[in-house]
């Protein structure tokens, strides 16, 4: 498998991924209305609201590690004495983790933005 190949496929994961996560927030936020009218769905907005939190949990720390690997880099640029293409590959790197994170940022809040 070539790396065009392996980048789609990712792409098209974390679209899935994503698109269950939208799914998940809408049913929770209709479950939410429901279960005051009727008692029955209140487990099941439990479990919804349980895995709401599981995935808020997990993109924070997604963004905790995110940044500790930037801030590792920074480190690692100022003090390591690298030899210009080291560093060229540690721009690059970090430039990488600062859009990812910086799209981790987004998702995370719209994800708790349209709970509320």
């Amino acid at each position: 498998m070539d790396l065009g190949d392996r980048d789609q496929q990712i792409f098209i994961i974390q679209a899935a991924l994503k698109d269950n996560q939208d799914h998940m927030v809408n049913k929770l936020l209709q479950l939410e209305e429901a279960q005051k009218r009727n008692n029955l769905l209140r487990t099941v907005y439990d479990d919804y609201k349980h895995y709401y939190d599981h995935i808020i949990k997990q993109k924070q720390y997604q963004r905790q590690s995110m940044e500790g690997l930037v801030n590792y880099l920074e480190k690692m640029m100022l003090e390591a004495g690298l030899t210009d293409n080291m560093l060229k590959r540690a721009n690059y790197e970090q430039k990488n983790i600062l859009e990812e994170l910086s799209g981790l940022r987004k998702n995370l809040n719209d994800i708790v933005h349209r709970h509320r």
